[in-house]
Parts: structure tokens; C-alpha cells; sequence
């Protein structure tokens, strides 16, 4: 997952990223292993502060304490939405499980955004922020379609994997299964073509500018109300 993240990432790992770690929660749980949650929050903590630190170091330019937060917290709030999976599959089953796992991941994504420790540099749509040309049906689904799109092709290939190493003959239960797997990846990339293809340019073009302020954003960025924050904005532009 670390290695699949902008800037200069092979974006396609993203698509087998999350494939391990589901594959050892079910091997712990399969294997009745003892104490069962220690060893998945073990893995846990473990998948996704190594995803958060390859990811976000470059956060200690700028404060020590800021990049320590940042992934103390991110493999806090991942840790407990994956142990929350895990409990509920055992009671309720492997599809409530998942189903459960995919709608609290993007309902979290979704929170991570609209509150004051938002940072949803992780948030798994943004992956392909270097791939356009993968993600143009994006102005349908936003970027949490994309982390749908991520967690349904992990959970394809984890249950292909698990299914093909239970299987008598794994290759031949892969070869039929393939194909529908690759289909899944392939299928909104072509889409994606087509809509990238197909698009042309309005007669009447908007230019805009992004601005970067250069704001405290622990003070005033949110002890400045809107108005304030747009006049702020303007003297700084300037």
C-alpha cells in the first residue's frame, strides 16, 4: 500500500494492498489460534503504521509532533475499523463482515474529511491522483467510489487466493476466475477511457486560480469565520 501512493508510486499495488492482511485475519480466525485479537490487532497495528509512515514522513519537515499525531491516529482509526470486521464476521459471517467493512471504511473517509484532524492523504480514491486517465467516472462517484472500487478488487483477490490455496486443483479454480477478477480492475479503467476520449472543451473556458494561504491553519484557519477567512485570503493575494 505504502509503495502504491503518489508521488512516484507503482499504482497498481494498491490492488493487492490490503489482499494479506485479510488473508492472515482469516488464517487466525480459521486456525482458531489463540488469543485471536491480540494477534489481529498485532497485524494490524503493524499493516497500517508502515502504510502510514512510508506515506506521510515527509510530515517532519514541518513538525515532529504533527507526523507522530498523524500516524499514532490514522493506524488508530484503521486498526479499529479492521478489528470491528473481524468481530462482526465471526458473529454475523464472512459477506455481513465484509459488507460491514467496505461501509464503515468509506463512512470513515467520509467523517475524515469535515473534521478538524482531517487528513485524507490515505484515503484510498486519492491513490490515483497521478492516473487521470483511470478515474474520469470519478464526476459521478467522487473520490469514495474510487476507495469502493479499491476494497471490492482487495476482497476479490482475497477470497480468490484464500478459495485457490483450499482448492484440490488451484490453478485450475484461478483460470476461470481470472478473467472476472481482471474485469473488475480493467472495466472502469475502459470506462474512464471512453469518457477521456470523448470529452471536448466548453466554448466558453473558466480560468482558476488555486491558492495555497499561507495561514496558521491551528488558529486561524478555524477561529475565522467564513467571511473572514475569504478577506484574509484576498489581502494575502494581495
Amino acid at each position: 500500500m505504502g509503495f502504491a501512493w503518489p508521488t512516484n508510486g507503482f499504482t497498481p499495488l494498491v490492488f493487492f494492498g490490503l489482499v494479506p492482511l485479510l488473508l492472515i485475519e482469516d488464517f487466525i480466525i480459521r486456525d482458531n489460534l489463540g488469543k485471536k485479537n491480540l494477534r489481529i490487532l498485532f497485524y494490524s497495528v503493524t499493516a497500517f503504521l508502515t502504510w502510514n509512515i512510508i506515506t506521510t514522513w515527509w510530515i517532519i519537515n514541518s513538525s515532529v509532533v504533527g507526523v507522530i499525531f498523524a500516524n499514532i491516529l490514522n493506524t488508530s482509526l484503521y486498526t479499529v475499523i479492521f478489528i470491528l470486521y473481524s468481530l462482526l464476521k465471526r458473529k454475523l459471517g464472512v459477506n455481513a463482515g465484509i459488507i460491514f467493512l467496505i461501509t464503515i471504511w468509506i463512512s470513515f473517509e467520509k467523517f475524515h474529511l469535515n473534521w478538524q484532524f482531517s487528513h485524507p492523504w490515505l484515503n484510498l480514491g486519492n491513490v490515483f491522483s497521478e492516473r487521470i486517465g483511470w478515474i474520469q467516472w470519478y464526476e459521478y462517484t467522487g473520490t469514495l467510489g474510487g476507495s469502493m472500487w479499491i476494497w471490492i478488487i482487495n476482497i476479490f483477490g482475497f477470497q480468490l487466493v484464500k478459495n485457490a490455496i483450499a482448492n484440490n486443483n488451484p490453478m485450475h479454480y484461478i483460470r476461470y476466475r481470472l478473467p472476472i477478477f481482471l474485469l473488475i480492475i480493467g472495466g472502469p479503467i475502459a470506462f474512464s477511457g471512453f469518457i477521456y476520449a470523448n470529452y471536448s472543451t466548453k466554448t466558453n473556458p473558466v480560468n482558476i486560480v488555486i491558492v495555497q494561504p499561507n495561514i496558521d491553519p491551528y488558529h486561524e484557519k478555524y477561529d475565522l469565520s467564513p467571511d473572514e477567512q475569504l478577506n484574509k485570503l484576498l489581502m494575502l493575494a494581495k
